[in-house]
């Protein structure tokens, strides 16, 4: 099977090795694809006297990328850098929320209510 001119093994071996940047300046976790493109997880930042808070608002990924992982690998690199650096998360993406999260229960621990900002 071919994608966009190349072998699908070889256009799924390439995303595999593209590299997320958390780009804390555009509040996003971004994806360069080919051109122009790229895919993103956009978050606001809050921060309370008792937690640093990521709310998790907008998975954007272009759609002739759609269904091969990019927003599962950027929510990866989000939830992990959360974790490492002491973030909670509010997961108002429906796409972290309703699906991201029911495949990566391990992250569920950081997630927060809005509420209890």
């Amino acid at each position: 099977r071919r994608v966009h001119g190349i072998t699908n093994f070889a256009y799924m071996s390439r995303l595999l090795r593209m590299a997320v940047h958390h780009r804390p300046a555009q509040r996003a976790f971004v994806m360069p694809l080919e051109g122009k493109d790229e895919a993103r997880l956009e978050y606001i930042e809050s921060n309370t006297a008792e937690n640093k808070v990521f709310d998790f608002v907008h998975t954007v990924v272009p759609s002739k990328y759609r269904g091969q992982g990019l927003a599962e690998k950027l929510c990866d690199a989000g939830f992990q850098f959360a974790k490492e650096n002491g973030y909670k998360v509010i997961p108002s993406c429906t796409y972290v929320s309703d699906t991201y999260l029911k495949r990566k229960p391990e992250f569920k621990e950081l997630t927060m209510a809005a509420s209890n900002l």
